[in-house]
């Protein structure tokens, strides 16, 4: 009896039909739900881009510190989010109309990843690579976006259910992030 319970609960929190289990009540007919008593919409089941704040450390802090070295606002790449990462993150939010909050979220990160594609070459090309490398798929952090980067790259989207493009613009950048171990914070 527990077990129809948890099966009734589980269909009826996923808006799935029943059919009838042997022994037991006939389905349940429709009816739409009142808009007071219909259930929430289900959080989505997609990666969001982590909000990055002063003491967070490892692959949070080396990503927005190479990222902003690409955009002009040199940092050293130190692995924690320091004062100094805080003022550039600041810098750059104030130059794209930002709130300068000096932290990295959901309206900075779009703006803070860049394109990168076969070819290019720099500190967003070694974000990129030591993302997909912590993401279980290994490539050289060189900053060189070479072939074998863009196979990785690949790899990494088929596995994804993404088009394979082997081109990293925002939605993959997330998806990479995505799937990152643990957030740390100091």
């Amino acid at each position: 009896m527990l077990g129809h319970l948890v099966l009734l609960a589980a269909a009826v929190w996923a808006g799935a039909w029943l059919l009838p289990l042997p022994g037991g009540p006939a389905p349940l007919s429709p009816a739409a739900p009142s808009p007071a008593s219909a259930p929430a919409a289900p959080p989505s089941a997609g990666p969001s881009w982590p909000v990055v704040r002063l003491g967070d450390v490892l692959w949070e802090a080396r990503t927005v510190q190479y990222l902003l070295n690409a955009h002009g606002h040199h940092v050293a790449v130190t692995g924690t989010v320091d004062e100094a990462t805080v003022t550039a993150v600041q810098g750059f939010q104030s130059a794209r109309g930002l709130d300068p909050d000096g932290r990295v979220g959901p309206r900075t990160w779009p703006r803070l990843v860049a394109t990168v594609r076969a070819g290019d070459r720099g500190d967003a090309v070694t974000a990129l690579q030591a993302l997909l490398t912590n993401a279980g798929h290994p490539t050289a952090a060189t900053g060189s976006f070479t072939t074998d980067t863009e196979d990785v790259l690949r790899a990494f989207q088929t596995a994804h259910g993404m088009a394979a493009t082997g081109i990293a613009e925002p939605p993959v950048w997330l998806a990479v992030m995505g799937s990152q171990q643990p957030r740390l914070h100091g």
